[in-house]
């Protein structure tokens, strides 16, 4: 008989399993499988934190994940933001600065840039060791940097991952 200790859960209707698996990979990336909350398969993504010696507060840290056509970039916030619409969000990497309406996603703790992997793949591609990130969101702004390297050998192992979705 399964008692408290062995099933702290059990009597909560409410809680549901977790299922979340991480692997170190290079340069401070890493693989992150983890239980679709939405139902369905499990979520596959490599994150990064930023580098809070050149960031703000609130902003936490990049991920990429399998999305229906490629690779999605998502911006990790540890403060919400008050919106359920758009922001702008502005990458720069080296002399090239790229603007994006972004969505905003889990209850304002996540933003979704469209087909910006494309934009920081190609900078890792060009040799770019960071990517400055600017998130408006009104009245104030959200600044961060995130390292680049490794992320091309991340993004390898997210692949073996996201084929098929």
């Amino acid at each position: 008989m399964a008692t408290a200790q062995d099933c702290p859960n059990c009597g909560n209707p409410l809680a549901q399993p977790q299922f979340s698996q991480s692997t170190t990979l290079a340069d401070g990336w890493r693989l992150v499988k983890s239980r679709n909350p939405s139902g369905g398969g499990e979520i596959v993504s490599v994150m990064h934190a930023v580098d809070t010696a050149k960031s703000d507060v609130g902003l936490a840290g990049m991920s990429l994940r399998c999305g229906a056509i490629g690779p999605e970039v998502i911006l990790i916030l540890l403060d919400p933001v008050q919106t359920t619409g758009r922001l702008p969000v502005t990458l720069k990497t080296g002399s090239i600065k790229t603007q994006f309406e972004a969505s905003v996603l889990q209850d304002g703790r996540a933003i979704l840039l469209p087909l910006a992997a494309t934009a920081v793949s190609n900078a890792a591609k060009r040799g770019t060791t960071e990517i400055s990130i600017t998130v408006d969101t009104q009245p104030q702004t959200i600044n961060g940097i995130v390292p680049l390297t490794g992320l091309l050998s991340a993004l390898n192992s997210l692949s073996v991952h996201c084929s098929g979705k």
